[in-house]
């Protein structure tokens, strides 16, 4: 198998990957404020967390979007393609929303 084969056959998949990150960045803040008490969170540290955000919320959004089109007309292994559908609604309202938040947190930003 190729790599434009593997692309192709698992299209939908990669297309959750930035959704799953996305999700992954406030769970990773606070696992590790939880599970490494004694290393703080820096401050550089934090601010790309956000930055990184801000970049993977609009990517997110648009990409769960395209994912849960294509799950939505799969056919094979009913199970997992709902779950991972489910998954994608959840993440396209999420980074819709903030995506929309994040609009006008710089239109406020700019009109000041």
């Amino acid at each position: 198998m190729n790599w434009r084969q593997f692309l192709r056959a698992n299209k939908a998949m990669l297309l959750t990957l930035p959704g799953a990150a996305l999700w992954s960045l406030p769970v990773g803040i606070a696992a590790w404020r939880a599970f490494v008490p004694a290393m703080t969170l820096t401050d550089p540290m934090f601010k790309s967390a956000i930055y990184a955000g801000y970049v993977l919320t609009p990517i997110a959004a648009v990409c769960s979007f395209m994912a849960m089109e294509l799950y939505s007309e799969s056919r094979s292994n009913h199970g997992v393609s709902v779950l991972l559908l489910l998954f994608n609604q959840v993440t396209t309202v999420v980074a819709s929303v903030g995506t929309l938040a994040e609009a006008i947190e710089l239109a406020v930003r700019v009109l000041r």
